[in-house]
């Protein structure tokens, strides 16, 4: 699947909250390491795992973030977000 589309189908289970199948559909899209969609994605499954109480696997995908997408608009603040999960 296109990962826009993966980011999008992420967002739907979101909204019926369904939040194992969103942050499978938002990991999805992370894979294709797109500039803009992976970090966008990362950071979504972050929020839903801090929803479904997983601080470890929130902190994970908030630190790749922060390693592998520094340029991107998600990883100006994403130190926020990982001091969320300490």
């Amino acid at each position: 699947i296109n990962p826009a589309a993966s980011q999008l189908l992420g967002d739907a289970y979101v909204e019926m909250g369904e939040y194992a199948k969103a942050v499978k559909a938002f990991e999805n899209a992370a894979k294709s390491k797109n500039s803009l969609i992976a970090p966008m994605s990362l950071k979504k499954a972050g929020i839903v795992y801090l929803e479904m109480d997983n601080k470890q696997a929130a902190k994970k995908a908030f630190s790749t973030i922060k390693t592998d997408y520094a340029q991107s608009q998600e990883a100006a603040d994403i130190d926020k977000y990982i001091a969320i999960c300490e």
